[in-house]
This record gives C-alpha cells, sequence and structure tokens, in this order.
C-alpha cells in the first residue's frame, strides 16, 4: 500500500508540478536537476505528450467554456471529463490550437530529447542531408524527408520513455527488490493505479469547473472544489488558479491541502533550482483576456534558467 501511494504521489507531482505548473504556466523557473525531476515524473504519469498536453491546455484557459475548449464543462460532465479523449476536436479547438504559441517547449533541450515531437508537430523539427535531427522554429514550414522515419523517431524516443517510466519500472521494481508477486505489481500498477491517477486528472476539467464555489470570479465556471483538491494534489481550486493562472501555488492558501505547493517550496529551500514567481492575491475578476487573465501570462515571459 505504501508503494502504491508513492507512485501515486510521483505520478500526481509530474501532473500538476511539472506538465500543469511549470510546462504550461511557466509560474515557476527551474534549473536543469528540477527540470530533470519534472520530465521523469511526468514519464511516470504516462498521459499525452508534453507538446499536447500544454497546448490543448493553454488553449482552455485562454478559451474556457467555449467551442475552442477542448473539455468545454458546458457540453456535460462526461464530456468534460474523458468524453473528449473519445472523439474528434472541435474544428475551433483545432484551429486555435495550431494559432497559439507554444515554442517555449522547443527551447528547452531537456523536452525536445524526451519528446522528438516528430509525429505530432512536423514543424518542430527538420531532417538535415547526414539524416541527424536539427530543431527549428515552431510554425515554420518544414517538409521532413521520410515519413516513417519521422513515425519511428516519435516513437523511438516519446513512447518508448512512457513505457519505461509508466509501466516497466513500476512493474518490474517490486518483483526484483522486494520479492512482491509480479501478478499483484500488474494489478496494482497497471489496472489499478494508470486508470485511478487519469481520472483523477480528468476531475479538475469535469467536477471542479462543474460544482464548488466561487470567491474570486463568480462570472467563470472553475470553482473551488475541497475534494478534487485532496484527491489531485492541489488542484482543485480551480476558481482562483483560472483568475490567477501564472501563480505556481494555484491557490491563495498556499500549501494548505495542496500537496504539490508543499513539495516545490521543499525544492526551493534545498536549492534545486527553483526560483517561484508569486503574485500578488486577492479577490480578483478575469472575464477573457485582460490584464491578469492569459495575456499577463503570455508564454516566455517566464522561461526556464
Amino acid at each position: 500500500m505504501k508503494r502504491f501511494f508513492i507512485i501515486g504521489g510521483i505520478t500526481a507531482f509530474g501532473i500538476t508540478g511539472g506538465v500543469h505548473r511549470y510546462f504550461t504556466h511557466r509560474a515557476y523557473k527551474a534549473k536543469l536537476p528540477l527540470r530533470v525531476i519534472l520530465l521523469i515524473c511526468y514519464s511516470v504519469a504516462g498521459q499525452n505528450s508534453i507538446l499536447d498536453w500544454v497546448r490543448d491546455h493553454r488553449v482552455h484557459h485562454k478559451f474556457t467554456e467555449t467551442n475552442a475548449d477542448p473539455h468545454n464543462a458546458k457540453r456535460g460532465f462526461f464530456f468534460a471529463h474523458v468524453g473528449w479523449l473519445m472523439m474528434k476536436k472541435h474544428p475551433d479547438v483545432i484551429r486555435m490550437g495550431k494559432a497559439l504559441d507554444c515554442s517555449d517547449l522547443f527551447e528547452d533541450p531537456l523536452v525536445v530529447f524526451h519528446q522528438k515531437m516528430l509525429a505530432k508537430c512536423p514543424a518542430a523539427f527538420a531532417m538535415n542531408p547526414t539524416g541527424f535531427i536539427r530543431p527549428c522554429r515552431y510554425g515554420q514550414a518544414v517538409s521532413l524527408r521520410n515519413k516513417y522515419v519521422q513515425n519511428f523517431l516519435f516513437f523511438r524516443y516519446f513512447t518508448w520513455i512512457k513505457l519505461l517510466f509508466c509501466f516497466i519500472l513500476p512493474t518490474m521494481i517490486p518483483p526484483l527488490f522486494w520479492g512482491e508477486s509480479l501478478l499483484a505489481t500488474i494489478k496494482v500498477v497497471i489496472l489499478v493505479r494508470y486508470p485511478l491517477s487519469l481520472n483523477l486528472t480528468w476531475l479538475v476539467n469535469s467536477a471542479a469547473h462543474l460544482w464548488g464555489t466561487k470567491p474570486y470570479d463568480k462570472k467563470i465556471n472553475p470553482a473551488e472544489n475541497l475534494t478534487v483538491s485532496i484527491l489531485s494534489g492541489g488542484e482543485g481550486y480551480h476558481n482562483y488558479h483560472h483568475t490567477f493562472p501564472w501563480d505556481y501555488r494555484a491557490s491563495e492558501m498556499g500549501s494548505m491541502l495542496n500537496i504539490t505547493t508543499l513539495w516545490l517550496n521543499f525544492f526551493e529551500k534545498n536549492r534545486l533550482g527553483l526560483r517561484p514567481e508569486v503574485p500578488l492575491t486577492g479577490t480578483g475578476e478575469k472575464s477573457g483576456d485582460d490584464a491578469r487573465g492569459w495575456n499577463a501570462l503570455q508564454v516566455g515571459t517566464r522561461s526556464p534558467l
């Protein structure tokens, strides 16, 4: 049971502290050691590529509860929870996603190595005459020499890293080092932990957009949902987060029922390359792209060290 919570905590931190608060919102600055930790933890989560995750979430914040929102909660709980992953995206989501700037991701060599985002984003890389890969600017019109090569390289890097850290290592370590049953480990790691972690993540998109209080901005759907915050590692203070998306704490209450913030504060105190940037907090009002909304969080203003 302890090991179940350990791997669950690693998974949660990779999502909340990694791909969400750092790679998407650039809510704090991180040096190399912490970025490595974030990438490994996110790999344990076994979700989409960083580019897919970041692009969808930035579009979600910019166009919350509209047709351009990938998991528009106005279409119901099931759609916002998992239905949006089971069907083709609305044309507005695709159009706005293509127009969004994700160039900061390609400036981080760790992300480039981790993802090798060829199959998902052909414009992100070009093949030089020697067959090696060189990065180029996002959005630049680039044609790769061989489509089969790009698909193989995407699988070779991102998918194998995902399989290794999400399934293979967590399944093999307990039997090899602690003498646990392989079958029991497979049940816990693959059949219980993985779908549970996915659903707890999805609750932020569904439950936290439908039920709860709205002390910061009553005009928007995202709400303060204590249950979601407990289950997701501190992501349930959603009315605050959508009002102040650049706050690394994702909550005015800081680390209260917010284990992700506790870990981020721990890394800062131990000098592992973290410099949180905390905004002035208080009751705010956000209506679209105002000065304290998405425009104040244009990617690149908080680039990694």
